[in-house]
């Protein structure tokens, strides 16, 4: 059965350039339809539509990538997230 929704990814948290003093980070959205969702090539599960995991940090800037695939449907999200520890 073929779905005719359009497979849509959004990243809630964190926004895309954003500076954190924290590691590790919550990396969590939504995808609209069943699809599997990788974050820097690790798979994390996917409920309801929705998605969230930690993501470890590293000083300075990291970049997450977000990958949602369904069928020969892709789409992807890269984010930069700049980590100063405080202090």
């Amino acid at each position: 059965m073929e779905s005719s929704m359009v497979l849509i990814l959004t990243v809630d948290t964190p926004q895309d350039k954003a500076a954190v003093s924290a590691s590790p980070v919550t990396v969590s959205g939504t995808v609209t339809k069943t699809a599997e969702v990788k974050i820097n090539d690790v798979v994390v599960p996917v409920k309801g539509g929705k998605f969230s995991t930690e993501i470890k940090l590293t000083e300075g800037s990291n970049v997450i990538t977000v990958v949602a695939k369904s069928g020969k449907d892709t789409e992807t999200k890269t984010l930069t997230i700049t980590y100063k520890q405080s202090g």
